[in-house]
């Protein structure tokens, strides 16, 4: 049997090339195979992550819905201690359980732990209980801003700056129905 030599011409790139998938070929296609097993998996991974997170928030949005006393809420509350990464939305709805069941002290305490995406919420709810809030913070850059603007008119006690902040107002929010409702105060 006449066996077949590898010829390996220097001067030609084809054949270099052709003479290291010959000689590396198993460890090429172990490597590809590797790497393809590799983002599978991350792939999987991650899909598998986002999946468990979106079955947490519904097991603590059912559990929000099946509040319904005041003695519950505290049972509710605990689920921070099972899903901390949800600390702030179960915060925020333990807080508005209580400021619908009229309870302030309890109210301040739960919306005063929010941050994140909530704080503007809790914020609003706690500038209704009479506790200070710096409006600018929220005036520009607030999702909530025309309710922010609606808010620092009605406790402005400065004639001058309350015509500032209406003119500003129906400027950037001409469609909005609170215009009705100032004018309703009789602040124009």
């Amino acid at each position: 049997m006449a066996k077949k030599k590898n010829v390996v011409i220097e001067d030609n790139r084809v054949d270099k090339l052709e003479n290291l998938l010959q000689t590396y070929f198993k460890q090429i296609i172990i490597g590809v195979g590797v790497l393809i097993v590799v983002v599978l998996v991350a792939y999987l991974g991650f899909n598998s992550y986002k999946g468990a997170k979106s079955k947490d928030a519904g097991s603590i949005a059912v559990a929000a819905i099946n509040v319904t006393s005041i003695d519950e809420i505290p049972e509710f509350v605990s689920l921070v201690n099972i899903y901390p990464s949800f600390s702030d939305y179960i915060n925020l709805s333990a807080g508005l359980f209580y400021f619908a069941e009229g309870d302030t002290d309890n109210t301040s305490i739960y919306l005063s732990k929010v941050s994140g995406n909530y704080a503007e919420i809790a914020s609003y709810v706690l500038s209704d209980l009479g506790n200070p809030v710096d409006y600018g913070i929220y005036l520009a850059d607030g999702k909530l801003s025309s309710l922010w603007y609606y808010k620092n008119i009605l406790d402005t006690d400065n004639a001058t700056t309350r015509s500032s902040l209406v003119v500003d107002f129906k400027e950037k929010y001409p469609e909005s129905m609170l215009i009705n409702l100032l004018a309703s105060w009789g602040i124009n």
